[in-house]
C-alpha cells in the first residue's frame, strides 16, 4: 500500500510540474538581402538553439530560420549581416514581466559598416500569452 501511495504522489507531482512549465518560445527569423550582393552571416549569440544555421543570402533572396529560446519567458539573439562594405547588426528578445505575465519585445538594426547601410527590423507577429512565439523580420539594404 505505501508503494503505491509513493507511485501515486510520484506521478502527481510529475503532472504538476509538466503542466507548470509551458513550452519554449519559437522565433520565426527572416532576413532579406537588398544589396546587389552576396551578404555574409556572422555568429553573435542566440539564446538557444538555431535550425537551420544562418549562412549567406543571395543578393534579393530571403532566408528564414528558428530560433527555439532556453525558456518561455525570454528570448534573444544578436548576428551580423554584411554586403561588401554594408553592415548590418541585427538584434530581437523577448522577456516577460514574471508579476504580471505580460511580454515585451524588442528589435533592431544598426549599420555598422564603413559604408551607411539601411538596416530594418520589425516584428511582424507575437503571441501574448504562452509560449510568446513571435516572428521577426529583418532587411539589410
Amino acid at each position: 500500500m505505501k508503494l503505491a501511495k509513493l507511485f501515486g504522489a510520484a506521478a502527481l507531482f510529475a503532472s504538476m510540474v509538466a503542466t507548470a512549465h509551458a513550452a519554449n518560445t519559437t522565433v520565426t527569423v527572416k532576413v532579406k538581402n537588398s544589396t546587389t550582393t552576396e551578404a555574409a552571416y556572422t555568429y553573435e549569440y542566440f539564446s538557444g538553439s538555431v535550425s537551420p544555421t544562418p549562412g549567406s543570402i543571395l543578393p534579393s533572396n530571403t532566408t528564414t530560420f528558428y530560433l527555439t529560446s532556453v525558456a518561455d519567458t525570454v528570448s534573444g539573439m544578436r548576428f551580423v549581416y554584411a554586403s561588401g562594405n554594408k553592415k548590418c547588426r541585427f538584434a530581437a528578445s523577448h522577456q516577460v514581466n514574471p508579476s504580471t505575465k505580460v511580454p515585451s519585445w524588442t528589435k533592431t538594426g544598426t549599420s555598422i559598416g564603413t559604408t551607411r547601410a539601411t538596416c530594418n527590423a520589425n516584428i511582424t507577429a507575437a503571441q501574448a500569452g504562452l509560449p510568446y512565439n513571435y516572428t521577426v523580420e529583418f532587411e539589410i539594404k
